[in-house]
């Protein structure tokens, strides 16, 4: 990477602190697209909106081969040949997914027990293809730590989306509402990042070039539609077993914590990426030090606040924001909240793994992670209805984030065993308070006191099982100013 010029420093500042504020209001525009959509829709068109957005979603995993991060992780100095490979591959991405869409995405919305109509269909499939010619500029110059471009790349995207997603709603009463939000989206992706990139648009098909973002990708193809059932199991199983309805319930109490959970993840993901790229070049290892450190305090904690925050408000902010008709109890809205952030530390442990090049290793761990599918199958069996499902894959998901740990450690020069201490005392905690939830499910004062307790003395277990030294030493300064302030 070339040396940083004076001024970037302070850009770099701005940059984070615009990528945050950008990251955010991107997920509070979602979030408000989901709620508006929803209360217009009710839960059965909310559910199958939620297929839609699922079969894109399946649709955009056979195609994920990480162009976007491999030129911020990459050392190459010849950024204009570099960038340029990264849109071929990206083109020839879009094509094959809006192709693939337009073929598979009617058996898709089948196996979940529907049927889209072709307008939806060919609607995801330009979204598709409009997201192929989108410039990598923006997150190239996330090198130099300049956030700016791809921070406003986002925020106007997601605008865009709210905006015709909503008004789609009003006008259509269906799911359509959701395609033609998703076109939206796409479609100011592209005009903004292309408006916004300081480079040139344009492509480069040199082998050497192609050849080190097949290197780089080919595990992330196979990790795409693996991680994808992995991930997205839970509502096809609940889609099949337990009706659309159940699901559009679910999927409300879902974006609840996903909002929260995804706005802190892409942020500390983009911002701590080139960070920790350059650590692991500059020393050979990610040792549990400065911005090591750093990253995994902030994604750990987060993680336990969000899910003790919600398990202590989750029931009623569903009953009041998407109304009674998705109303649920305290205990099931915790358990949803626990399987998305154990999903969302998911997260922690690849970081490192872009970081340090090791895409297979997020492959096999994905492999592992399908072990949360008989669980579930066994859980729904065994306890019955939607507890037992999530408590199974709860499970697989505890089982696959300390596998991907031990691939992580292997790769990244740490000890073996390095962070599985903090998984464990993580999920001890958790089921610590959904034990406690149904002794308080009647009263919400009650919840809210056991989460603000539980949720503190977690965050303070939780750093000192990171790095009791390195907690030590960040805490000693900060003592200091408030003892001299008190």
């Amino acid at each position: 990477m070339s040396a940083p010029t004076s001024h970037q420093p302070a850009r770099a500042a701005g940059g984070r602190k615009l990528m945050f504020v950008s990251t955010v209001a991107c997920q509070v525009l979602a979030l408000l697209r989901n709620i508006l959509v929803a209360r217009m829709l009710g839960p059965h068109e909310f559910g199958i909106a939620a297929v839609i957005i699922l079969t894109i979603a399946f649709m955009d995993s056979l195609a994920a081969a990480g162009p976007q991060n491999l030129v911020i992780q990459a050392k190459d100095d010849d950024r204009k040949s570099l960038l340029g490979a990264a849109h071929s591959v990206t083109v020839i991405r879009g094509v094959g997914t809006s192709v693939m869409l337009l073929a598979l995405a009617a058996p898709i919305s089948q196996l979940f027990g529907l049927e889209l109509s072709w307008a939806a269909i060919v609607g995801l499939s330009v979204s598709s293809l409009l997201l192929g010619f989108v410039h990598h500029g923006t997150r190239m110059v996330q090198r130099d730590g300049d956030f700016r471009p791809d921070a406003l790349t986002q925020l106007g995207a997601e605008a865009a989306a709210l905006v015709v997603a909503v008004a789609a709603a009003f006008v259509t009463k269906s799911h359509m509402a959701i395609v033609v939000g998703l076109i939206a989206r796409s479609a100011v992706t592209v005009a903004m990042s292309q408006w916004l990139s300081p480079q040139k648009y344009g492509f480069n098909w040199t082998k050497s070039y192609l050849a080190q973002f097949w290197s780089f990708g080919w595990p992330l193809l196979i990790n795409g539609p693996l991680l994808f059932f992995a991930a997205q199991a839970d509502r096809l199983f609940i889609s099949r077993e337990l009706g659309v309805a159940v699901l559009g319930v679910y999927s409300a109490v879902m974006v609840l914590i996903t909002s929260p959970s995804n706005a802190i993840m892409r942020w500390l993901g983009t911002s701590f990426t080139p960070a920790l790229a350059k650590a692991f070049h500059d020393e050979g290892r990610l040792a549990t030090k400065g911005v090591v450190y750093d990253f995994t305090a902030l994604f750990v904690v987060s993680a336990f606040l969000m899910f003790a925050g919600f398990a202590a408000i989750g029931a009623e902010a569903t009953h009041l924001l998407f109304g009674k008709d998705f109303a649920t109890s305290a205990a099931l809205v915790a358990l949803v909240g626990l399987l998305q952030i154990l999903r969302y530390l998911r997260a922690w442990t690849s970081t490192f793994a872009i970081a340090v090049a090791a895409s297979r290793g997020i492959l096999i761990s994905t492999i592992v992670r399908l072990a949360a599918l008989p669980l579930g199958y066994v859980g729904l069996r065994v306890m019955g209805g939607l507890p037992g499902l999530l408590t199974g894959f709860i499970a697989g998901e505890v089982i696959a984030l300390v596998v991907s740990q031990l691939i992580v450690n292997r790769n990244a020069g740490r000890s073996l065993l390095e962070g599985v201490n903090t998984t464990v005392t993580f999920c001890v905690l958790a089921g610590g308070l959904i034990f406690l939830l149904p002794l308080l499910d009647a009263s919400l004062v009650l919840r809210i006191l056991a989460g603000g307790v539980i949720g503190l003395v977690g965050a303070a277990l939780l750093l000192a099982t990171i790095s009791t030294g390195e907690t030590v030493a960040r805490a000693g300064p900060l003592l200091a100013k408030l003892r001299h302030r008190l």
